[in-house]
């Protein structure tokens, strides 16, 4: 499928109402705090869900992701539904940093160098009654970092 064609799939599902957006910063995410954490727990549901997670920093960062992780507690990130005039909610849930007792497995690794500093999890479809795990290692000291989870359940 090309990429035109995924857009104008994603489209279809802003206008109605399937995609919710998660988005955090960290304003100075340095070496000695190891790591930023996203995650992401989807309800047990019989809908299909997909995500486009977006990480862009201001230096060079590695990203993985992780599915079947064991984490408590958190920050919660709001959910919000793109379509504005709209009024439908999700179930999805997504934490900042929450204490992570296992990542899981990973499924999702890159580094970014150079200019590139920006790396997209692209066109993976999830299960359902599940756990995720973003995890962002900074390379130096006051490194910003953002986080956009599209999360699209259909």
């Amino acid at each position: 499928m090309k990429l035109a064609r995924v857009i104008d799939h994603i489209r279809g599902y802003v206008e109605q109402e399937k995609v919710f957006v998660f988005s955090d910063v960290d304003a100075d995410l340095d070496t000695s705090e190891t790591q930023d954490y996203w995650q992401i727990t989807l309800p047990d549901s019989s809908k299909t869900y997909g995500a486009r997670i977006v990480v862009r920093a201001s230096a060079a960062v590695t990203v993985e992701f992780y599915e079947n992780c064991t984490a408590s507690s958190g920050t919660a990130v709001t959910a919000i539904n793109p379509h504005r005039q709209g009024s439908e909610t999700t179930t999805i849930a997504c934490k900042y940093n929450p204490t992570v007792t296992l990542p899981g497995t990973k499924i999702f690794e890159q580094l970014t160098s150079g200019d590139e500093k920006e790396v997209a999890i692209d066109l993976f479809l999830l299960k359902p009654n599940e756990d995720y795990l973003v995890k962002v290692l900074p390379t130096a000291d006051n490194t910003k970092v953002s986080f956009a989870a599209y999360v699209y359940e259909a």
